[in-house]
C-alpha cells in the first residue's frame, strides 16, 4: 500500500522511468517506486514533469498537488473514474436518503468534537465544555454543536498567541500551517474517494456547486483535529521571526508528513493515511447496507499523544 508523501521544493524534471517516478535536480537523480507514493506536492515554479509520468500516477491512484507563488496548495490532479463499478456507486450516492447522510453527519460531527475535546486534554486545556457539546449532537447537527465547539476551540487551543485572541480563517501563520495541512489531508481523502468509485463533488452535508470536493469536505472533519494538535504542540507557524516569510521550508515539510501521524480505528492504531482508507471503505459498506453506524473514524490516541509513525 502507498505510504509516502513527497514534497519537492526546489527547481526539478520529472519523468516515468521504468514505472518509477525519475527526479532530476543539481543535487542529482533519485528514482521511486510509484506503488509507494501516496501524494506529491510541487511546490517550486520551476518543475516540469512528462505526461507519461502524469498518465502512470493517474494509473497509481497517485495524488499531485499544486502549489502557488506563496506555496500554499491550489490544486489536486487525481485519478479518473478508476473504480469498476463507478456507475453503481454514483447511483448509490445519489440514493442517499435526508436520514441516513443526517445520522452520518450526526456521527462525523459528534466525533469530531470529541476528538477536537481530546486535542484540549492532550495539550493540557480545559475540554469539559467540549465533551458535553459532543453529546448534544443530534441527527444533521441541527443545533450547530459544530460552530460553537469551534469557538470554544480554537480560542482555548491557541491561546495567547501573539497576545492577541485567535480567529480561525486569519491572516496569520498558525491560519496558513492549518490551511496547508487541511488542504494535505483533503488530497488524500479525495484520492481514496476516487478509488472506491465515489463522485468526490457530492456530498452528504456540503453541497456547494462551485466545490468539485464536496464529500472530501465532510470526511475530513474528525481529522482536523489531528492537525490541530501537531500544529499547536509543535509551535508550526507560532515563530514571530517568519510572520512576514510565511511557513519556512521545513514547517511545510512537516505537515505534508502529518499523513503520518497516529491514530487508533476501531481499537487499532493506524496512521492518518490509512484511517483515511479505513473511513472511505467504511463509507463504501455504511451506503451499501444502508447502515451509518457502519463507518470508521479515527479517535486521539490516548497513551502514546500526537506521534509520527515510522
Amino acid at each position: 500500500m502507498a505510504w509516502q508523501n513527497l514534497l519537492i521544493s526546489r527547481p526539478a524534471r520529472l519523468s516515468l522511468k521504468n514505472r518509477q517516478l525519475r527526479c532530476e535536480q543539481e543535487s542529482g537523480e533519485v528514482n521511486l517506486a510509484l506503488e509507494d507514493i501516496a501524494s506529491i506536492v510541487l511546490e517550486s515554479p520551476q518543475i516540469t514533469l512528462t505526461s507519461a509520468l502524469l498518465s502512470a500516477c493517474a494509473d497509481e491512484n497517485i495524488a499531485i498537488i499544486t502549489c502557488n507563488e506563496m506555496h500554499t496548495p491550489n490544486g489536486l490532479f487525481t485519478s479518473f473514474l478508476p473504480h469498476s463499478r463507478q456507475a453503481g456507486m454514483l447511483r448509490a450516492q445519489i440514493a442517499w436518503s435526508k436520514p441516513f447522510t443526517k445520522r452520518l453527519w450526526q456521527l462525523i460531527i459528534k466525533q469530531k468534537i470529541t476528538n477536537q475535546a481530546a486535542t484540549l486534554k492532550l495539550c493540557g486545556r480545559e475540554h469539559a465544555r467540549l465533551t458535553r457539546l459532543a453529546a448534544e449532537v443530534d441527527s444533521g447537527d441541527s443545533q450547530n454543536c459544530e460552530a460553537q465547539a469551534a469557538r470554544l476551540y480554537f480560542n482555548v487551543l491557541f491561546e495567547g498567541i501573539n497576545h492577541d485572541a485567535f480567529k480561525r480563517h486569519g491572516e496569520d501563520l498558525p491560519n496558513a500551517a492549518l490551511n496547508y495541512g487541511y488542504a494535505i489531508l483533503r488530497a488524500a481523502i479525495a484520492r481514496e474517494l476516487v478509488q472506491f468509485g465515489f463522485i468526490p463533488a457530492l456530498g452528504m452535508h456540503h453541497c456547494s456547486e462551485l466545490n468539485a470536493f464536496n464529500l472530501a469536505d465532510d470526511l475530513i472533519e474528525p481529522f482536523r483535529p489531528f492537525l490541530d494538535a501537531y500544529v499547536s504542540i509543535n509551535n508550526i507557524g507560532q515563530q514571530l521571526d517568519n510572520a512576514d516569510t510565511g511557513l519556512t521550508l521545513q514547517e511545510r515539510a512537516s505537515l505534508v508528513q502529518s499523513l503520518q501521524l497516529a491514530c487508533m480505528v476501531a481499537s487499532e492504531r493506524h496512521t492518518l493515511l490509512h484511517a483515511i482508507h479505513l473511513m472511505v471503505k467504511s463509507l463504501s459498506t455504511a451506503t451499501e447496507l444502508v447502515k451509518a453506524d457502519k463507518l470508521l473514524m479515527p479517535t486521539m490516541p490516548r497513551e502514546f499523544g500526537i506521534k509520527v509513525m515510522n
